[in-house]
């Protein structure tokens, strides 16, 4: 089955839906990958998700929701709140000229990982280090202390 729209890129690199009406969804290709990653991920780390359509979509509440900056987000921002991330469709139902296919996805139940993947485990792990670390048992290891010797 074939979309009634098209993906284009725009003039300055945004990433748009077309139908005769162009609707940019986000600032750049690179918001749009980050964007489906984020999806991928956060279906995958959340314990409930929720779908809301239509007008369902204006009544969303984000006060303490931050948006996700970098899935550039125009037409199709993300956000991020305490323990949830929420994904506002909104740019095919603006180009479709149809409020009723506004869709936002709400993935509740995620802990530092779900929420800002390896970057929310090393802000955790940073905040967890103890203050005067022991060295480790290993020791430095040089690139010299692995070279093998050979017998004469």
């Amino acid at each position: 089955m074939a979309l009634p729209y098209s993906f284009v890129i725009g003039p300055s690199g945004e990433f748009w839906l077309d139908a005769g009406k162009w609707v940019p969804l986000h600032a750049s290709i690179e918001g749009w990958v980050e964007a489906l990653a984020l999806a991928d991920h956060a279906r995958r780390c959340a314990r409930t998700t929720t779908t809301l359509t239509g007008a369902e979509v204006d009544d969303l509440e984000l006060d303490g929701f931050e948006v996700v900056p970098e899935v550039a987000g125009l037409a199709d921002p993300w956000w991020r709140g305490s323990d949830s991330l929420i994904a506002v469709y909104r740019g095919e139902a603006q180009v479709m000229e149809a409020p009723r296919c506004r869709t936002a996805t709400i993935y509740a139940g995620l802990d530092a990982w779900g929420l800002r993947g390896l970057d929310g485990i090393v802000e955790l792990s940073e905040q967890a280090r103890p203050l005067n670390p022991r060295p480790s048992i290993f020791g430095a290891i040089n690139a010299g202390d692995l070279a093998q010797e050979t017998p004469d």
